[in-house]
């Protein structure tokens, strides 16, 4: 199968019951489920491109289309890193994370810490139920709209940051700490960001 964009991977937290998450579910022309979440995709009518995973949570009876099981058996990275690889090899340079947040702590943690490991190599955006997540370093441009909240949250160290078009500005500074940058306004329809280290940006569905 060719590997069509939008590309999305759906991850095996909490499945997404926000009309916007679920558009880029029903939108997707190549859909990527970690093994774990191919059964919560199944129950509910739809069939992924690929299945990725070492396919521990796979009844493999159940899949409809067998080509599509994609074998990683590799113990020391997470279903999510595996498929994240999987797309590099195949070119893939843009890709929506779903379901990486939620009942599990731990994988909601290694999830987001992946989007920051990769974000140089994949573009990468998560979409829960409540917010989008991106992370960024250099110069970006994201859309918005009048009245988003924006909440920056620097992986590590200090990283100086400018902002454009948002209520609190940040002119080249470091934040002071991890709750400084929480629950900002955008002020127009995007938001421009420059930051010379890796940046969480979360915005907030309307």
């Amino acid at each position: 199968m060719s590997l069509q964009v939008p590309v999305v991977i759906l991850a095996n937290g909490q499945f997404p019951s926000h009309p916007t998450p679920l558009q880029h579910l029903w939108q997707a022309n190549t859909l990527i489920c970690t093994d774990g979440s191919y059964h919560h995709l199944s129950d509910r009518g739809l069939e992924p491109t690929y299945i990725i995973g070492d396919m521990d949570s796979v009844q493999e009876s159940r899949v409809k289309a067998p080509h599509s099981l994609v074998m990683v058996d590799n113990q020391n990275n997470t279903d999510m890193a595996k498929a994240l690889d999987w797309c590099l090899a195949k070119k893939i340079r843009q890709a929506t994370l779903l379901g990486c947040t939620g009942l599990r702590e731990d994988h909601h943690l290694a999830n987001l810490l992946l989007m920051a490991h990769y974000h140089q190599k994949i573009a990468l955006q998560a979409i829960t139920d409540h917010c989008v997540i991106t992370c960024v370093e250099g110069t970006h441009t994201l859309e918005s709209h009048p009245g988003q909240i924006v909440s920056l949250i620097a992986l590590e160290g200090s990283p100086r940051i400018t902002t454009h078009h948002l209520q609190y500005p940040v002119f080249n500074q470091s934040l002071r700490d991890a709750s400084n940058g929480i629950s900002n306004l955008s002020t127009a329809n995007n938001i421009t960001l420059t930051t010379d280290g890796p940046l969480f940006v979360f915005q907030q569905h309307r």
